[in-house]
């Protein structure tokens, strides 16, 4: 499987504080187009017990 690191704020729902952390893709393709160090907005869901895997990224809006 291929996976991204990304650095991330803190996620409130799960009780994360920021981090840079690994995710899984579900599809390699999602990064086409992407560059390594850009803002992105990303959705993401836990597969298995640890293993978050992201279902959405895209370059994040302006101004955020």
């Amino acid at each position: 499987s291929h996976s991204i690191t990304l650095s991330h704020g803190p996620v409130t729902s799960l009780k994360w504080p920021a981090m840079t952390m690994d995710f899984v893709l579900a599809n390699p393709a999602m990064l086409d187009g992407l560059k390594p160090g850009s803002k992105v907005d990303i959705e993401f869901v836990e597969r298995d017990a640890g293993e978050w895997v992201i279902t959405k990224i895209q370059p994040a809006a302006q101004g955020q």
